[in-house]
């Protein structure tokens, strides 16, 4: 019988500050859009992929507050294909964590710890139209096609109300009562638009329009936009060797190989240095041609950023990437290294079925030894 373990507190200790996510975007010369992420977390959910389809209906959770009253409910309009726990979720084991639909709407919600504030409470007014912060991006996928949709639903004050959700779930024997996931989100569509949803301590609400087509966690986004200084000697192009005469003295320093300009590029895994360096991947890295080019770019540009179990606090438990133009989702996970794809066109959403991310590690590797036959 799972139990209360005095590791508890110890676990939620170390909690503060330790997920890391990347999330990014590469335009294509054809037009096509491509959204890629990292997911990273101390311990492992057993994550699942699966479809929601066209006209379902979903019911959004309601506040201790609001409980006599009737909860928004809304008929998704469009398929979505998204990723979520499959874990022990009180009242929140739907809530997709990132996914895309068949409108090329595209959405991610990435660890936002210490600047995070959502109301507890919402106003009475506002019960019936409300919806808790876990459920953000399955409203968001089911109900808009476009970034510029979203914004004008915040613009004329029509999007829900936002409240935090508190949520309790086993880790383990560990049982974790009412924690509340600190979240900001990455939205963005087939056009390339995109912006960052982020609900901040004593500002409420803020949408940044991300022009940089990056997201890290902490600090807020425009924080991460204004560090880009810090990086403003970085380039491709090696710095060509350097003579010196002075003081009566005559030398040439001279690189050893190429690759000096990034000479300063921070190579930890923490928000900043990753916001930093998966700028400097994409804005140096060839043009992608199509959508197929613009995946493969993303997956190495994930591979500079990928965390190794144990060289941090926690580690990337599944990565993602989404062709927005051709509804397709290429993913892998922390064993199961080998990439899969989903192509969303081609299912009907129909039967519900939910497919694990991760798998092992020998399922993932393709034995070619019979290939080279047995003359040679």
């Amino acid at each position: 019988m799972k139990i209360v373990l005095p590791a508890l507190a110890a676990l939620l200790m170390n909690l503060h500050s330790i997920y890391a996510c990347t999330d990014f975007l590469i335009g294509c010369q054809d037009g096509a859009t491509v959204h890629g992420r990292t997911m990273e977390f101390e311990f492992a959910f057993p994550w699942v992929v699966g479809v929601v389809p066209k006209g379902y209906k979903e019911t959004a959770m309601l506040p201790e507050n609001c409980q006599n009253h009737s909860p928004l409910t809304w008929f998704t309009r469009y398929k979505i294909l998204g990723i979520k726990s499959a874990g022990d979720f009180s009242n929140s084991n739907r809530s997709i964590v990132d996914g895309q639909n068949e409108a090329g709407l595209s959405a991610g919600a990435l660890w936002f710890e210490g600047f995070t504030e959502y109301p507890d409470a919402v106003p009475e007014q506002h019960c019936s139209h409300s919806i808790p912060h876990m459920q953000l991006i399955n409203y968001l996928l089911g109900n808009f096609a476009t970034v510029e949709q979203v914004r004008t639903s915040f613009k004329y004050d029509i999007f829900p109300f936002v409240w935090g959700q508190y949520v309790t779930y086993w880790h383990g024997d560990i049982k974790i009562n009412k924690y509340q996931f600190p979240l900001h989100l990455s939205l963005a569509d087939r056009s390339g638009d995109s912006i960052v949803i982020e609900y901040t301590k004593g500002k409420g609400r803020q949408v940044f329009d991300n022009k940089i087509g990056i997201l890290t966690n902490s600090p807020p986004y425009d924080w991460h936009v204004l560090n880009l200084a810090n990086s403003i000697n970085v380039q491709n192009q090696g710095y060509p060797a350097k003579h010196v005469t002075k003081q009566g003295r005559n030398y040439t320093i001279e690189a050893f190989w190429d690759g000096t300009g990034l000479l300063g590029l921070p190579g930890d895994f923490t928000p900043a240095s990753r916001f930093l360096r998966t700028a400097a991947m994409i804005r140096f890295a060839e043009e992608a041609k199509n959508a197929k080019d613009g995946a493969l770019k993303a997956w190495h540009i994930i591979n500079s950023v990928d965390i190794t179990k144990g060289t941090s606090e926690d580690y990337t438990v599944f990565s993602v990437v989404k062709d927005l133009t051709n509804n397709i989702m290429y993913f892998r996970a922390h064993d199961y290294i080998s990439i899969r794809s989903i192509h969303l066109n081609k299912l009907s959403g129909e039967s519900g079925k939910q497919i694990p991310v991760e798998d092992t590690f020998e399922n993932s590797v393709k034995d070619i030894t019979e290939d080279f036959g047995d003359n040679w």
